[in-house]
């Protein structure tokens, strides 16, 4: 079990640590990597959270966590837009953005080490499996994380002590899933709702549309159904 949480954490912090690497790259560059990294993360939440939340508690509890989670990014957005000071705007956006997705990402982790845990303690041979899944599962929630991060000049370690933070839920949740027959299954659907909703708000709003800033329209939207389609086929 604890070898399933390296592999999430190093998957998280791979997708991290290469967004950090283009931090002092062209900013055309950067917005690619923005467009590319909200399309995966769709591609996950749309492929692999919702459809976990419906199946485990319905489409209604599935629903109402989803929105709640967007309302909850909503909120935030507000929040931070109405404290922020003005020559730290930009800053502050992007901190708040890549805050948020990990949030969102923690949110998700301690449901999905419930089912991981309880699944382990009934199916053992599928350990190697499921921790090259979570790798590549991770590789891609850690790039949307750490770009707006990276633009707002998180320091390295500051970084790997929030992938560090965003994994605990993840290895909690699994150890009680190991320990714990799961039976209220409408708050594990509720739960991958609201991170589902709090990471598509702030993937769309914070991330992609600001990756508009350093490509043309057509262009990011095509980099966006590219990085979709890659999550669905490759991860």
């Amino acid at each position: 079990m604890f070898d399933m949480v390296t592999y999430g954490s190093i998957g998280l912090c791979v997708g991290a640590f290469l967004a950090y690497a283009t931090n002092r790259m062209h900013q055309t560059i950067l917005s690619t990597l923005m467009a590319l990294s909200t399309g995966m993360i769709m591609g996950i939440i749309f492929r692999d959270f919702l459809p976990e939340a419906v199946e485990i508690g319905g489409v209604i509890w599935a629903a109402t966590g989803t929105g709640v989670g967007f309302l909850i990014g909503y909120l935030f957005d507000r929040m931070f837009h109405k404290h922020s000071h003005q020559d730290q705007d930009e800053r502050n956006i992007f901190m708040r953005s890549g805050i948020l997705i990990g949030a969102g990402i923690a949110i998700h982790n301690f449901p999905a080490g419930l089912l991981l845990g309880s699944t382990l303690i009934h199916l053992p041979h599928l350990g190697r499996d499921l921790g090259m899944v979570m790798f590549l599962h991770n590789v891609p929630e850690g790039l949307a994380m750490g770009i707006p991060l990276a633009v707002a000049r998180v320091r390295p370690l500051n970084l790997f002590l929030l992938v560090v933070c965003i994994s605990l839920p993840f290895f909690i949740g699994a150890l009680l899933g190991a320990m714990v027959q799961i039976e209220n299954v409408g708050v594990l659907a509720i739960l991958i709702g609201v991170a589902s909703g709090t990471i598509v708000y702030v993937s769309w709003f914070e991330v992609f549309l600001r990756s508009l800033r350093g490509i043309y329209v057509p262009v990011a939207f095509t980099l966006f159904v590219l990085g979709y389609y890659f999550s669905i086929v490759f991860l």
